[in-house]
């Protein structure tokens, strides 16, 4: 289970994306401390803007649009609904009217792992990586 909290704070100038995995273990009898088996809690700060190769991309709140933005990449990508790297509502970021990014960031052994799905110039990308991609 994926918990993902945002809280805003002076007037929105920083969001704090806290992404939190919940890993629980049924096997009784073996041994296995539940607590052991818990991901670290990651908290990412997603700024107001990001600046790449003359670009500025500014985070907004998803709108319904953008909902349908992201309806038609699950439409044509078929295998990655329900993957466990996109749980949860994502981070957006615009440039302009049609660009987006939606950027989801999740909890792992090692810190934090994040997917970003790129609508830009009318065609779909993804990437991933390890990290902030902030």
């Amino acid at each position: 289970m994926m918990l993902v909290n945002s809280e805003r704070t002076c007037a929105g100038t920083m969001f704090a994306f806290t992404a939190t995995i919940a890993v629980s273990a049924m096997m009784s009898g073996c041994g296995q401390d539940a607590d052991a088996l818990a991901l670290p809690e990651v908290s990412i700060a997603a700024p107001a803007e990001l600046q790449e190769v003359g670009t500025t991309w500014i985070r907004k709140d998803i709108e319904s649009a953008d909902h349908d933005c992201l309806a038609r990449f699950f439409q044509a990508n078929q295998e990655l609904v329900g993957s466990p790297d996109m749980e949860g509502d994502p981070v957006l970021f615009t440039s302009g009217k049609r660009d987006r990014r939606f950027y989801w960031v999740a909890a792992t052994a090692d810190g934090s792992r994040w997917t970003c799905v790129h609508f830009e110039k009318g065609r779909f990308k993804t990437s991933d990586g390890d990290g902030s991609p902030f």
